[in-house]
């Protein structure tokens, strides 16, 4: 009787330690799949920021030379312009066109 309690508590013991292994292997892997994904999600970070600081960037441009052509547009006289001179904009410059 002795030696059969003996054989039951070692079959329980290689059981519980084959339940430990499979549990740690389990913890490794989700671990692993734990810093995988934090470091996915930092890039995502990383990229939304530097994504939204560029369309602000493109914003800012463009409300400065918004106001630089209002200013310039502004300071044209038709009235006193005899060529018919146009003008078109391009985002850095205005140009003007002589209509003859």
């Amino acid at each position: 009787m002795l030696v059969n309690d003996s054989v039951k508590y070692e079959n329980r013991k290689e059981i519980h330690k084959e339940q430990l292994c499979h549990l740690n292997d389990n913890l490794i892997q989700t671990e692993a799949t734990f810093h995988r994904v934090s470091r996915e999600l930092k890039q995502a970070r990383s990229k939304s920021r530097s994504r939204s600081r560029s369309i602000l960037l493109r914003q800012r441009e463009n409300k400065n030379i918004s106001s630089f052509i209002q200013h310039k547009t502004q300071s044209i006289d038709h009235t006193q312009n005899k060529d018919h001179l146009t003008y078109f904009i391009d985002y850095n410059y205005i140009y003007f066109l002589r209509i003859i």
